[in-house]
């Protein structure tokens, strides 16, 4: 079974295989598709299952997800390299309506706050 980092990946790998992305999201997911299509050259059923999503990703995203997810349990290095990379490209995937990515990693000591668009007057407060 897939998880759902493996169904993402699948899902925006098979959508740039089909059609033209926006610069930031092809440029992104170039990496994330080379490791993949690297890895699984020598696995020939990942590879028709990589083939066939790029022929209708609709219809073979779980059949890619599903190839990511055994390829990844079975070699440690390209699930940890895969995850990376999906965490750098996924923040860079814009969807061109003007969606608005936030991120934060790491420690955070305090606050985050995250906002899409505020119209009209705020005021952030913090009591001691």
């Amino acid at each position: 079974m897939s998880d759902e980092v493996m169904i993402a990946i699948a899902a925006a790998v098979a959508k740039s295989l089909a059609e033209a992305t926006v610069e930031s999201g092809r440029k992104a997911l170039g990496a994330l598709v080379g490791l993949i299509k690297r890895r699984f050259a020598s696995e020939p059923s990942a590879q028709a299952a990589l083939d066939a999503a790029q022929q209708d990703p609709a219809a073979n995203t779980p059949r890619l997800a599903a190839a990511l997810s055994l390829v990844a349990a079975g070699d440690a290095e390209f699930d940890a390299r895969l995850r990376r990379e999906w965490g750098k490209a996924s923040t860079q995937i814009t969807t061109g309506d003007g969606s608005i990515v936030n991120s934060v990693s790491g420690m955070v000591d305090g606050s985050v706050i995250q906002i899409g668009r505020m119209d009209g007057n705020s005021s952030l407060r913090h009591d001691d």
